[in-house]
């Protein structure tokens, strides 16, 4: 903390100045080499000890992990992939074989682990299923260097490609009523079974957009840039591992049943708690009407909070979906070894689990499936812990999870109603103006941030009327104690672990134009400063930094006083 700092003026700086997020990476990385150095955790699955076995080498001989470079994937495409490069109109004219060439792409993207898949499987997570098109983040240098490399090895001439050709590719994701033949060309994607009713795929309207599409395909394999050491080891298997790195977890949090039960009787009760505060906010709103109060209700009585604990992690079905790894090249392979199995375990045995929670303090909400998903650091110290008071539990995990449930109610409503959409657009007034005190003229584009914007607001709001109602309820419990905590009341104790619960979210050096995050300082002044029990807990003037004359209300408008009431005899 810097009490050289006014919180009503600077409270982001106030609270955090000091605080060192290093710590919580320590812990995160303390808690992986825990997992995977236990001898007695899990050793009896195969797959498990493999994985271990790879930490070790990490630790030992990093260099051993090296992944497939761009020569050798150069030296093997024509063989892998059955066409030249770059493909022209005749190779893609005919319907079937240019499907049959789209997702023998796919295929390949897949099996070397290419990062377009980190953006499909979120589509798995939302529940649909969509094959993203390569965005064109790459430099010309480096399209030179690919086509360099392949002809190197294929005999063509890199002079005469003119790659700038290839973009921009101007089709359209659409959902497609796919034949039997084109759902078993998926599934030899994934080399599993992939159980999706809503699928969409580019749909390339011209036999030159085909061209475009399938050359880009490729540049992007050739390309992949893998995780590989020096990143530390924990990190690294975190990465290529994350299926059997849960399974550890689960399997290290069971091993004390007692704290393992208190750990998921508390998540769902914050859980339950939070929604309740949403219900309210929407029952009681005097600003919405009948049908968008039922619109938002019904949204927040179809909330759903995912767990840690799945039965995909019980050990005999573990066993049988995830027993065989190969250690091959584990980021090329990363897909392989996770997704594959995870598609196989949700076709056999009717699931959809497709979320896979790192050891960090990341969090997601899906629309589509009005679904909350949290991250184990969500639920470590110092976020978290069995027997933290409700004023640290509710600044901590019960502002991310409010958060999350915020994002249900936000821009994906926006069209539902005029007045609805003006309530959003409350916080793009609010938001203005929010600049880099270093230059001001680099500032945030509150169009861009809104819907995080929302959610800040919103859950800030949600979560310190969960903690005063479960305080109210069940005590304040036992605080932290030290020379300042002593002097300050629970409130102000509130805020200030929200904001270091905050301290790992994006600063402004990571801000960039189109960024739908704020940084971290704007994202703090926001979520409180339109918070009147901030301004309240610490006696903030008006017109304080944290105590602005306008404010963004949302769901709650000014109370109308009717002077016509009668007293009834």
């Amino acid at each position: 903390m810097d009490f050289d700092t006014l919180p009503c003026k600077d409270f982001y700086r106030f609270a955090s100045r000091k605080f060192d997020p290093e710590l919580r990476q320590t812990t995160f990385d303390d808690l992986i080499k825990k997992i995977l150095t236990d001898e007695t955790l899990s050793n009896h699955i195969e797959s498990i000890k493999r994985v271990k076995g790879i930490y070790q080498q990490c630790l030992k001989n990093p260099k051993t992990l090296i992944d497939i470079g761009m020569s050798t994937k150069a030296q093997n495409a024509q063989t892998q992939i059955n066409v030249t490069f770059p493909v022209k109109v005749a190779d893609v004219s005919d319907d079937t074989g240019y499907m049959k060439l789209l997702f023998r792409m796919y295929k390949i993207l897949f099996e070397y682990g290419n990062e377009i898949f980190i953006q499909i499987k979120e589509t798995l997570e939302a529940g649909y299923l969509q094959f993203n098109v390569p965005d064109n983040i790459l430099e010309d240098s480096e399209k030179e260097e690919i086509w360099k490399t392949y002809c190197q090895y294929q005999g063509c001439d890199p002079k005469k490609i003119d790659f700038a050709s290839f973009y921009p590719f101007s089709g359209k994701y659409k959902k497609m009523n796919l034949t039997d033949a084109d759902h078993e060309l998926i599934n030899d994607v994934f080399g599993a079974r992939i159980d999706m009713k809503f699928i969409r795929f580019p749909v390339a309207d011209t036999v030159e957009d085909r061209t475009k599409l399938i050359n880009q395909l490729f540049e992007t394999w050739l390309h992949t840039p893998h995780v590989a050491p020096p990143v530390p080891c924990e990190f690294y298997m975190q990465y290529t591992y994350p299926l059997y790195i849960n399974k550890l977890l689960v399997d290290y949090y069971k091993n004390d049943t007692v704290k393992f039960q208190k750990l998921h009787d508390n998540f769902f009760n914050l859980a339950n708690a939070i929604v309740q505060e949403a219900e309210n906010t929407f029952r009681f709103s005097n600003v919405l009407k009948d049908d968008m109060k039922e619109l938002t209700l019904k949204q927040v009585n179809g909330s759903r909070f995912a767990f840690f604990n799945h039965s995909i992690y019980e050990d005999n079905n573990f066993v049988e979906c995830c027993n065989l790894i190969t250690e091959v090249n584990p980021a090329a392979s990363v897909y392989v070894n996770n997704l594959r199995p995870l598609a196989k375990f949700n076709h056999e045995k009717q699931e959809k689990y497709w979320y896979l929670p790192l050891v960090n303090n990341d969090a997601a909400h899906y629309g589509n499936i009005n679904g909350n998903f949290f991250n184990w650091g969500v639920f470590m110290f110092h976020l978290y812990d069995n027997d933290f008071p409700p004023v640290i539990t509710m600044s901590g995990s019960g502002w991310v999870m409010a958060h999350e449930l915020a994002h249900a109610f936000g821009t994906q409503l926006r069209k539902t109603s005029e007045d609805y959409a003006a309530l959003l657009g409350c916080l793009i007034e609010f938001y203005a103006d929010q600049c880099f005190p270093i230059d001001p003229t680099f500032c945030v584009d509150p169009m861009d941030t809104m819907e995080e914007n929302f959610a800040d607001v919103l859950g800030a709001k949600w979560a310190y009327l969960a903690y005063k109602k479960w305080a109210s309820v069940v005590g304040t419990g036992e605080r932290p104690r030290g020379e300042y905590l002593d002097t300050i009341s629970d409130d102000q104790l509130f805020f200030i672990n929200m904001v270091q619960s905050m301290v790992d979210l994006p600063g402004w050096s990571l801000y960039y134009p189109g960024a739908q995050h704020a940084p971290r300082p704007v994202r703090v002044w926001g979520a409180l400063a339109n918070l009147p029990s901030f301004a309240s807990a610490f006696t903030c003037e008006p017109g304080d930094v944290y105590n602005p004359g306008f404010r963004c209300s949302l769901f709650d408008g000014p109370i109308k006083v009717n002077k016509n009431l009668t007293d009834p005899q």
